[in-house]
């Protein structure tokens, strides 16, 4: 390794977006790719961390876990700066890594391939940067029509275990039925719709899911 360089480590579980991201960034002078992983799994145990890890993931909860919580990375690696690209909007998911700290925190869909080298670099530099569109979401005054993460989490438990399946969403939350109910509800005003359907649609267009594969 190239002591001069920054050090990246890579995660994707996209093939084609993983290669393309470790091009970009060997296309830098300054930055050297370290590792490149599909998963956390997949990770060197070994060596020198890098200076920045970059996670590429379509929702966090991919690298971070469904807590969100940056703790194992902050024990792994506790010297490496941790950046996040990812297609979620989520105001409250957002505000929760915010909160931890992440250093870097980009929404794929409008960023360019400068934005990410922007964002790395300064990251590296102990300065967290965020891209202009999680900016925006922070300081949004709608707030109130924000999902919280409990709301995140029921859309997500139904995707998984069925839409109809409300009673099994209660109980791998540790709530009634009537409360998950009552979390759908608000769902359906926030965002506009009368349907679970309709909420797994908006939760792949939102970023909350992952898109239908055709």
């Amino acid at each position: 390794m190239k002591e001069d360089c920054i050090q990246i480590g890579l995660i994707d579980r996209n093939t084609l977006h993983r290669e393309t991201l470790v091009y970009a960034l060997t296309s830098q002078p300054d930055f050297q790719v370290a590792f490149s992983a599909a998963s956390v799994n997949e990770v060197p145990a070994c060596g020198t961390p890098p200076h920045v890890m970059l996670f590429s993931a379509w929702y966090p909860s991919e690298v971070l876990g469904e807590e969100l919580s940056m703790d194992y990375w902050r024990i792994r690696m506790p010297q490496t700066r941790l950046v996040l690209l990812t297609a979620n909007t989520i105001r409250a998911v957002i505000e929760v890594l915010a909160d931890q700290g992440i250093d870097g925190f980009m929404i794929r869909q409008t960023v360019n391939t400068q934005t990410v080298f922007d964002i790395v670099r300064s990251a590296s530099r102990g300065k967290q940067a965020f891209c202009p569109t999680t900016q925006a979401i922070l300081v949004d005054s709608k707030a109130e029509k924000e999902l919280t993460r409990r709301e995140v989490q029921i859309i997500r438990r139904l995707h998984d275990v069925g839409i109809g399946n409300r009673k099994q969403v209660a109980h791998t939350l540790g709530v009634s039925t009537f409360t998950v109910n009552q979390h759908l509800k608000n769902i359906f005003e926030k965002l506009g719709v009368s349907g679970v359907a309709e909420v797994m649609e908006r939760g792949r267009a939102m970023g909350i899911l992952e898109p239908t594969v055709t």
